[in-house]
């Protein structure tokens, strides 16, 4: 099971690597026509990852569990789903290869259209998932990013969800916008923070964006 959404929503890159195929500047919601979704990874330094809030939003900054490096931008302040939110997820290289049972070279490769379309197929069966739809691929920060909504019901609350995968030299990527519940719709501030994503090196001036902080658990 990749993702049975809502709480689990941070657990997709761990298991969706089945869109492996053996062992990347600024930009906006262009659709990409790529004629390739393969992306090699580098066992290496992490980028800073940035993005702006919207207005009001708060930004959430949660400790490492199982390889992610978590964070939650949410418009009540809160880390659950009590409102909507956009969630940052991110797997390194390194566990990514441990995964995947490769022990040898600094370099791993992967399908991210692959990793998209598995998540969808794990969702097969799953009564609470509806509306589920492939979205057209678009760049973030300049890099592919394949994505896919779900509409899902929790105690026959809906709520939506809208998911982006990114293949970067330093690792997996995943960012989760997700409506309030009752909403039906991702809100236009949140889609619009997708702009507003930045990666610069470790230590580097080169964003106006703050890094966003994060919580390593001991």
């Amino acid at each position: 099971m990749v993702l049975r959404r809502r709480g689990l929503v941070f657990g997709a890159a761990a298991l969706l690597v089945v869109g492996i195929v053996g062992g990347c500047a600024p930009g906006g919601p262009e659709v990409v026509e790529s004629p390739s979704s393969v992306v090699t990874m580098t066992v290496g330094p992490v980028d800073e990852f940035h993005v702006v809030p919207p207005e009001g939003w708060v930004m959430i900054p949660l400790g490492r569990k199982r390889g992610f490096v978590h964070c939650v931008v949410s418009a009540d302040g809160n880390d659950g789903f009590s409102a909507a939110s956009l969630r940052v997820s991110y797997k390194e290289v390194r566990e990514l290869k441990e995964y995947r049972g490769q022990r040898s070279g600094d370099h791993f490769v992967i399908d991210i259209r692959k990793t998209r379309d598995q998540s969808m197929g794990d969702s097969q069966g799953n009564f609470d998932i509806t509306e589920e739809r492939a979205l057209p691929n678009r760049l973030i920060a300049g890099e592919r990013a394949y994505g896919h909504d779900y509409l899902h019901a929790k105690d026959g609350v809906p709520q939506r969800f809208q998911e982006w995968f990114i293949g970067r030299h330093d690792g997996l990527w995943t960012i989760t916008l997700v409506s309030a519940p009752g909403e039906t719709v991702v809100p236009a501030e949140a889609v619009a923070a997708l702009d507003t994503i930045e990666w610069s090196p470790a230590g580097s001036t080169g964003s106006s964006v703050s890094p966003v902080p994060t919580v390593v658990e001991s």
